[in-house]
């Protein structure tokens, strides 16, 4: 099965890094609607995502 990536870079407003997620296509369809629904990049609403996830679980360990 193909697989996009959607890579993600930090800026000065995201504290991801470096973090390069795979997705199935149906997902990358979903993204691609999702973000162009809210008008907003994929990459933003990821970095979002992966934010607001990191604001309710404790990451011990983990680097990304």
């Amino acid at each position: 099965m193909e697989k996009k990536a959607v890579k993600l870079v930090k800026t000065e407003s995201q504290p991801v890094r470096g973090l390069t997620i795979q997705v199935t296509p149906e997902i990358y369809d979903r993204l691609n609607k999702m973000s162009y629904d809210l008008k907003i990049t994929k990459r933003a609403l990821i970095n979002t995502a992966i934010v607001k996830l990191l604001d309710v679980i404790e990451v011990v360990g983990v680097e990304l």
